[in-house]
């Protein structure tokens, strides 16, 4: 493989993220790779760069006595989706999701919150849990 050519990133939240709603696309604002330059941390969108099979992952960290219903979408379609709930436990709990898909140039894909489901708290993001979403083309 080219390296010149390589297409992956990864990124996660800078902080903790409360207030949150349904419908709500999640930015993940720290980036610490991306190789094509094709996510932006301002819209938490992954632009596909060229036609190929990719991989991704997000990981989600629930506060104490949270829930956070995701999914991540493509062109506005859910492809995939998670739970992290830690609603009867005294305890932050952690769910991470992943998806393989072949994809075509300038398709996009992001990740939110369920528009179908209630949310309750807040996600955890820190040294100590990163709340993250990463992909590669393979």
């Amino acid at each position: 493989t080219d390296p010149a050519n390589t297409v992956a990133f990864y990124a996660y939240m800078s902080s903790h993220e409360a207030n949150l709603g349904r419908h709500q696309t999640l930015v993940f604002d720290m980036v610490k790779t991306n190789l094509g330059s094709s996510y932006s941390k301002h819209t938490g969108v992954f632009t596909t760069p060229e036609k190929g099979t990719f991989v991704f992952t997000w990981t989600i960290t629930s506060d104490f006595h949270s829930y956070i219903y995701s999914e991540i979408l493509i062109n506005s379609v859910p492809f995939g989706s998670i739970i992290s709930s830690s609603d009867e436990i005294h305890d932050d709990h952690t769910a991470t999701g992943i998806i393989v898909v072949q994809l075509n140039h300038g398709d996009v894909v992001y990740i939110r919150t369920n528009p179908n489901a209630s949310i309750k708290g807040r996600i955890l993001s820190d040294s100590l849990r990163r709340s993250s979403f990463s992909g590669w083309k393979i």
